[in-house]
């Protein structure tokens, strides 16, 4: 597997034929769960007949390493910069999910012209509202303050077995609950959780947990919403309307704050919505083509 070393991680990366190139950030965070179930995104095969698909996985996700620090989403930023400069990638579309799309934004503010165009799916130009997020927020800064003080052991011993999983089990749980699939969800992570203790040692898993609740109280203050008439990119905004982890309405927040951006609003479909919708993703390439003069 093809890994680019930086002085401060080492990041796995994959790439799919040839031409003009798309480049897709991931969403979720460093943790147990990404690292127990490395994913491919497969459905990136879909793009390839036209363009250059590129994946990777971000710090601490997936076969990516485990750094110590650096969580900070300029941290992510220079990451992806990096990676772009290693593959020779002067320009690429960027597709950023969930978590990955205030990467792809500050990409977009910082470096434009390194952004061909833009695809937001399921994300959010801020993805934590304390005044709005069942004590998410709060919980997260606990988790970080008694990691600061106690150690990750100590969080990771106390913590019910979801949340040693991943802390966004936390958010998880009430969708999944809505959604009628709470039996399901919680087999799943079971069988996370029996994979981790066989896999991992205590200080492994307690470290992954550590991890997680840097990379996520790196998002909880990040707030685009002043900059967003800043992004220059063409960009498309895409949506299930049965997202329950992001919200649609700040879908429509993004479209309605970047100049001329195109908003896609898939029905029926739920958080993850590029793996989970062949819609969006037909929505999604054939906004770069047009972007690219390909079709009209």
């Amino acid at each position: 597997m093809p890994y680019l070393e930086t002085d401060s991680v080492r990041l796995w990366y994959d790439v799919r034929g040839s031409g003009l190139p798309v480049l897709f950030i991931h969403g979720g965070f460093a943790g147990p769960a990404y690292r127990l179930q490395p994913r491919t995104y497969e459905w990136l095969e879909e793009f390839v007949p036209h363009y250059r698909a590129v994946v990777y996985h971000r710090r601490g996700c997936g076969w990516s390493s485990l750094p110590y620090d650096g969580w900070s989403l300029d941290a992510q930023v220079g990451d992806l910069l990096a990676l772009m400069d290693h593959l020779g990638l002067e320009q690429a579309h960027i597709i950023g999910s969930s978590a990955g799309g205030p990467i792809a934004l500050l990409l977009a503010l910082g470096s434009p012209q390194r952004v061909r165009s833009l695809a937001l799916a399921n994300t959010a130009a801020r993805l934590f509202h304390p005044e709005s997020d069942r004590g998410l927020t709060r919980v997260v800064r606990e988790e970080a303050e008694a990691l600061r003080r106690e150690g990750a052991l100590a969080i990771f011993r106390r913590r019910p077995l979801e949340a040693r999983v991943s802390l966004a089990a936390l958010w998880e749980r009430p969708a999944a609950e809505a959604d009628g699939r709470l039996e399901e969800w919680q087999a799943e992570y079971r069988r996370l959780a029996e994979h981790a203790a066989a896999s991992l040692s205590e200080e492994e898993w307690a470290r992954l947990c550590a991890a997680e609740v840097e990379n996520i109280e790196a998002y909880l203050d990040v707030d685009l919403r002043p900059r967003l008439a800043e992004v220059r990119a063409p960009t498309i905004v895409v949506h299930g309307n049965a997202d329950r982890v992001v919200p649609l309405d700040w879908g429509r927040e993004l479209a309605d704050g970047i100049p001329g951006a195109q908003l896609a609003v898939v029905p029926g479909v739920p958080h993850g919505i590029m793996g989970e919708s062949a819609e969006a993703r037909r929505l999604v390439l054939e906004f770069f083509l047009r972007v690219d003069g390909r079709m009209d």
